[in-house]
């Protein structure tokens, strides 16, 4: 099958207003619908991506910098007021709008994950997410380092959203450590589907080709949770520099991180959890298969699980897989493009000839991971590098000697893509910058190859990770 791309018309559908546009579900569907309409994804899908609004954002004072990324952060929150008028179909129908319409041998559901988008783009295939961000305005500050507070306030609005959105789960995460700059007058509802619901149904019924295929993403991994009331948790903490059990009851990273940021705390004044759940962001809601399960038996459509632990766990396995079809279509690559969080590129890393590495995030866990593949991996001749700035030293967060050292792992050269090292982790111009830089600096010698055919990719991830367990 010839890989077909449209172009995009006007800016697209209009994102729900209520919804997170920072977050990673809704950049990475943003970057692979731009992957199918055979355009690259730029500044996040909002943000502008000249060079003047790039320099203009790192000559601000730091202060100021961290104020505008809280600012840019809860942009989008909706009021605590009308919580219960919020209508999450409105994702699904978005979603609908977004992707080109034609029919897809296979389609992708359920966890989010950047290597797995890389994927989707591989196979020319689209991603329908479970899990979604819908950051609710407080209405007052609460105190960051007493997460009590926020959790009791937003049983209200949480319930209120859950009467109205019966198909939908809610889980209220609040993390002091990675999201401090934005959790203080923010709530973050993430919200997990159950159902297949009407837009989702009509997206299979129309646009999955005969005999196709639905591949279930299922990331299984899970955090401590507060259980609320039906389809209701409180999560405190997320996957990143620390471990669920240093968020509820301390450690010496936590002190240190505390001290820093003058508290006068040494440790948080944490709920006593009492359930274990789907993580907030990466974890898959497994109620949400179901329909999925009974709709492809009814229509004779295969399905298949790829099933992990944490969402680095498949970066590697998908890097492997590119460097396999890459030689397959006599056009080996050795040159590796790291991307954190929602800094990803799926269009220009494969214009570029890239081998995509994932990153969930920048901190110590990930970069152990991508030294590891480093270490058992064939040398690069080039690796270039986009790493997420988040405004903050966060515990377990990565120093940008660091990056700056696995970069030197490059036979001929290792260079940061949009990233200014000496303004990192601040360094907002990031979001700005990733995609103008990737173009300039990186030489385009490809040419899209057919897509991978999706029984022969999920067999090539299944065997490449079951490798890595070993």
């Amino acid at each position: 099958m010839k890989r077909k791309f449209t172009s995009r018309i006007g800016k697209g559908p209009k994102i729900p207003d209520f919804l997170a546009t920072h977050d990673s579900a809704t950049g990475m569907v943003l970057a692979l619908a731009d992957f199918l309409k055979g355009k690259p994804y730029e500044g996040l899908g909002t943000v502008p991506t000249n060079e003047s609004y790039a320099t203009f954002i790192n000559i601000l004072p730091v202060s100021w910098r961290k104020k505008l990324y809280s600012w840019i952060g809860n942009f989008s929150a909706a009021s605590v007021k009308k919580a219960g008028d919020i209508d999450a179909s409105k994702i699904d129908k978005w979603i609908y709008d977004l992707y080109p319409k034609r029919k897809y041998p296979a389609i992708v559901i359920g966890s989010s994950n950047g290597a797995m988008i890389h994927l989707c783009a591989a196979m020319g295939i689209p991603w329908l997410p479970q899990t979604f961000l819908i950051p609710v305005d407080k209405e007052k500050k609460f105190p960051v380092d007493e997460p009590k507070k926020t959790m009791n306030w937003g049983i209200e609005p949480g319930n209120a959203f859950l009467k109205k959105n019966k198909e939908w789960q809610l889980h209220h995460m609040m993390d002091p450590n990675q999201d401090r700059l934005r959790v203080d007058d923010v709530g973050y509802f993430r919200i997990k589907k159950l159902k297949m619901g009407e837009w989702y149904t009509k997206f299979v019924e129309e646009q999955l080709a005969p005999g196709g295929k639905i591949i279930i993403v299922d990331c299984r991994y899970q955090w401590p949770v507060c259980k609320m009331g039906e389809r209701h948790y409180f999560q405190f903490g997320g996957a990143g520099g620390l471990e669920p059990k240093e968020y509820y009851e301390g450690s010496a990273a936590v002190k240190e991180f505390l001290q820093r940021a003058g508290t006068g705390f040494e440790k948080w004044d944490a709920p006593v959890p009492d359930s274990l759940a789907p993580e907030a962001e990466w974890g898959l809601e497994q109620a949400f298969t179901d329909d999925f399960t009974h709709f492809a038996k009814k229509n004779n459509f295969k399905i298949s699980r790829i099933s992990f632990d944490h969402p680095q766990e498949v970066s590697a396995a998908v890097a492997d897989i590119y460097k396999i079809w890459y030689r397959e279509k006599s056009a080996a690559s050795s040159r590796l493009l790291v991307e954190s969080f929602n800094i990803i590129s799926p269009y220009l890393s494969m214009k570029k000839h890239c081998i995509p590495y994932w990153l969930f995030f920048n901190v110590n866990f990930a970069a152990e991971d991508l030294e590891t593949y480093l270490q058992y991996s064939e040398n690069f001749e080039e690796i270039y590098m986009m790493i997420l700035s988040h405004g903050k030293n966060s515990a377990g967060s990565t120093p940008i000697s660091r990056w700056e050292e696995i970069l030197q792992k490059a036979k001929k050269k290792g260079e940061f893509i949009g990233t200014n090292p000496k303004e990192y982790p601040v360094d907002l111009a990031v979001y700005a910058r990733y995609s103008k830089d990737l173009k300039k600096k990186v030489p385009e010698k490809f040419s899209f190859p057919d897509p991978l055919d999706p029984d022969y990719a999920c067999e090539l991830l299944e065997s490449l990770m079951k490798i890595k367990q070993i």
